[in-house]
């Protein structure tokens, strides 16, 4: 499924816009408007399980790539990645797996490239445990997950071993992101240009970086600052 946004005569390109596990696709307008300001037509991906009304157990990283394989072809191969979270993983396996020719330009919000301590132990608990979402109730999709989606991310993020990308990239991380492995991923990352918030005054969990709330007023003018740079680069 996906949200056409357009803009005006001043095309600058296409912005395929990923959400995270769980995460309510509405939660990127804010960005979404962003991209239209400075020019771009987006689209809003929306990943199997994450629709009104869909289950839960819908999502798959593999059915989700089927969506991303999509988009693409509607962009004819001319499009600009920007991903939060899990979104980054099932662009990540889709280019290692060439399913899809990479973006032009690559932005990495929080990626979960790497599995957590939480995903490496969740491997050897129940299929059919049942999660509660950490994230606020008004950005969530669901009440929480089943354990099997983490067995999925586990297994697929195991995956790369490396990072496939040859386009520019960024990546914004804040160090205390509880939800991912942040020092690997800045090890894992340290040939991409990268944005670490280290004091960002917001009581939102640190693994958001989606919305001016999320981010806090400071934080959003600086977090913006640079995703604006980055896409103005040659």
């Amino acid at each position: 499924m996906m949200t056409k946004l357009c803009t005006s005569k001043t095309n600058r390109g296409t912005v395929l816009l990923g959400h995270g596990l769980n995460l309510n696709p509405e939660k990127l307008l804010e960005l979404a408007k962003l991209y239209n300001d400075l020019g771009h037509d987006v689209i809003i991906l929306t990943f199997p399980g994450h629709g009104k009304g869909s289950n839960a157990s819908e999502f798959s990283i593999l059915s989700s790539i089927e969506v991303l394989r999509v988009a693409v072809t509607e962009c004819k191969g001319d499009y600009i990645f920007c991903g939060f979270s899990i979104s980054c993983l099932v662009y990540a396996v889709a280019v290692a797996q060439r399913k899809i020719p990479e973006a032009k330009k690559n932005i990495f919000l929080a990626p979960a490239f790497r599995p957590t301590t939480f995903l490496s132990l969740a491997r050897f608990l129940p299929s059919f445990l049942f999660v509660p979402s950490r994230l606020y109730k008004d950005y969530q999709v669901h009440k929480g997950l089943w354990m099997s989606i983490y067995h999925d991310l586990y297994n697929h993020a195991q995956i790369l071993e490396s990072l496939p990308f040859k386009s520019p990239s960024l990546l914004i991380v804040d160090e205390g992101d509880e939800a991912l492995n942040v020092r690997e991923l800045v090890v894992l990352a340290k040939d991409i240009p990268q944005h670490v918030f280290k004091h960002r005054k917001t009581e939102s969990p640190r693994h958001l970086l989606v919305d001016r709330h999320s981010l806090g007023e400071e934080s959003w003018g600086v977090y913006t600052q640079k995703l604006q740079a980055f896409l103005e680069l040659k």
